[in-house]
């Protein structure tokens, strides 16, 4: 019988995953998805099916992005398992498991309908508010003086809608997520398109070579990209 393994790392939430039997150790995964978006349930189901066919234990726990990076670099977990490529600058010698488990689609959201953005570097004239952490997005905006780092989506949100910022970038699936609760109209533009890697410690490297194998074949069965189809998304308008 598969056994539960729980590990809650620095006070932070975290969740038991599959265990093959009590005497193989689990491997550690953090996530800087909330447990309380869709999107945590979608990358939490996967996971559980990889690992479930490897038959090797996990525990997945939640932090903040840039807790998570820090964490995962300090060696307090074996693995993340949302990252971008950018994330090689964080933890270099880190192993990206491929292929992709995810596209990270990155939008603008704006309250003002003149602003209008295809590019990186259309963002440059505006002040742009970020989840602080997310590689993904802080990276490629290093260039934007108008920058500005917040602490969840949500505040992203709420800074473009109390016109604080001009715009709020992130992964359109967890912005969506906060989009869902507002009355306001607002102008949503989509304009790059990053794909998102379970990264394993170096230590892990026979691992992360099996994981590949298992990713490979549930991205060809179409296993993949069935966890992570909605009825309905928000498109650029």
């Amino acid at each position: 019988m598969k056994n539960a393994v729980l590990l809650c790392a620095l006070a932070m939430a975290c969740l038991p995953g599959r265990a093959a039997d009590a005497t193989t150790p689990p491997i550690r995964l953090v996530t800087l998805l909330a447990p309380d978006t869709p999107l945590y349930g979608q990358f939490a189901r996967l996971i559980d099916s990889a690992f479930s066919q490897l038959q090797q234990p996990y525990t997945l726990s939640y932090q903040p992005a840039r807790l998570a990076a820090a964490s995962f670099k300090a060696g307090l977990f074996d693995g993340d398992i949302s990252r971008s490529a950018q994330f090689r600058g964080v933890v270099p010698d880190a192993i990206a498991v491929t292929p992709p488990i995810y596209a990270i689609r990155v939008i603008a959201v704006s309250r003002q309908p003149t602003i209008t953005i295809t590019s990186w570097d259309d963002l440059k004239p505006y002040r742009v508010a970020y989840r602080r952490g997310f590689q993904a997005i802080e990276r490629p905006l290093q260039d934007v003086k108008g920058r500005y780092a917040v602490d969840t989506d949500a505040s992203c949100m709420a800074m473009v809608q109390l016109r604080r910022m001009d715009v709020c970038v992130g992964d359109e699936a967890l912005l969506s997520h906060t989009l869902a609760t507002q009355d306001d109209d607002f102008r949503i533009d989509y304009f790059d398109q990053l794909p998102s890697f379970v990264w394993l410690a170096p230590r892990h490297a026979a691992l992360a070579a099996r994981l590949g194998q298992v990713l490979k074949a549930m991205e060809g069965s179409g296993e993949l990209a069935r966890f992570f189809q909605t009825p309905e998304k928000h498109g650029a308008r």
